[in-house]
């Protein structure tokens, strides 16, 4: 549903009133006109049209799509050279109607009607981007869009999603984050994904910590924001070990089911603060949230085995991880946990020593 409100205009039509101090002749011809007028079929004017776009844009709201459709089908009808209702009819039947076909016929005609219309670039981008694996045209039209509205944050934003996603352009994804936030300055999912890029592909830790920051202070409750600044703190470039364990725990606070959070803050717990308890609850919390995710098992099963002393509970999450990574056609996981099954039995006699810990499963995104 991006860009419906901003598409919205409300049109005011303003009403004449004709006064008592007119002539009597001049109202004679007035009266006239309006009953010539009134015998003519009524005329649609813009404004209908514009009322439908946003009754539509209420529906979507809602998740009434169809009915949203129906709207804009009759908003085309009556003002066809709308290319405001092009553009949200287009943006419809990509989000929410998966007719790419017809998203793209809609939002070519509405640059048609409109060949500067910046919101129908973007709209286009987005489509070529995301259904008709078109990275060219999507960077082309992101381009246009930012040339026809110079401040027009959005289109910076997914140009620089794009250039770092598919083109690996990351001083040129920099670039439009940076336009981005300094056409809004309170866009915290530009400062997120500009502290990942700075993070993961510029060497940049103190750079990403800033924006991360940033993102929280124009978001409080952006639990993403917490969750990045938490594994970046927790970095060795970083190294704040407290700092890290707040993130988590604000991030898990305001999203309870981040299945992430939990699995990452069990790592910190057993590598960096010695709470092999902890780490084996937050094991546990991801586990039911994720219950396919044989990393979450084969992870809990080292633990319990090395730390907690708990063989049969470690047999039994390291076959729970087998039967996934087999499911799964992990080989190489496979493999380690059968070694580690293997090694289990072999200590029920007390013959043998349990393996070295191996690196446990690591988890960003």
């Amino acid at each position: 549903m991006q860009g419906y409100s901003a598409m919205l205009a409300v049109i005011v039509s303003t009403n004449i009133a004709i006064t008592s101090q007119m002539g009597s002749a001049l109202a004679s011809n007035v009266l006239q006109q309006n009953q010539a007028i009134a015998a003519k079929p009524a005329r649609p004017v813009v404004s209908d049209a514009d009322k439908l776009i946003a009754s539509a844009t209420d529906k979507i709201e809602k998740g009434k799509y169809r009915e949203a459709l129906s709207d804009l089908d009759k908003a085309i009808t009556l003002d066809p050279e709308s290319a405001r209702a092009y553009n949200s009819r287009g943006i419809l039947k990509d989000e929410k109607l998966e007719d790419a076909p017809g998203a793209q016929a809609d939002l070519n005609q509405a640059i048609e009607l409109a060949p500067k219309y910046a919101e129908a670039y973007n709209s286009r981008a987005n489509l070529k981007k995301n259904r008709l694996d078109d990275t060219t045209g999507a960077l082309a039209d992101y381009t246009k869009a930012v040339l026809y509205s110079p401040k027009y944050s959005l289109a910076y934003y997914n140009r620089a999603n794009l250039r770092k996603s598919k083109f690996n352009d990351f001083k040129g994804a920099l670039a439009d984050y940076t336009k981005a936030v300094e056409a809004n300055p309170q866009y915290a999912l530009a400062y997120n994904n500009r502290g990942i890029l700075k993070y993961e592909k510029l060497n940049d830790s103190k750079g990403a910590l800033a924006d991360y920051t940033q993102a929280i202070r124009v978001n409080p409750k952006y639990s993403l924001a917490y969750y990045n600044r938490a594994l970046l703190k927790s970095s060795e470039k970083i190294n704040n070990i407290t700092g890290a364990l707040a993130d988590y725990n604000r991030a898990i606070e305001l999203k309870p089911d981040y299945a992430l959070a939990y699995f990452n803050r069990a790592s910190l717990k057993d590598e960096k603060l010695n709470d092999p308890k902890g780490a084996d609850a937050d094991y546990t919390s991801t586990i039911k949230l994720t219950p396919q995710d044989a990393d979450s098992y084969y992870n809990r099963a080292v633990l319990r085995q090395n730390k907690l002393k708990n063989k049969t509970g470690a047999i039994s999450d390291f076959r729970l991880a087998a039967k996934l990574y087999r499911e799964q056609s992990k080989e190489q996981d496979l493999q380690e946990t059968l070694e580690r099954l293997q090694k289990l039995g072999a200590t029920e006699k007390g013959s043998a020593p349990l393996i070295p810990i191996k690196t446990p499963k690591k988890r960003n995104s």
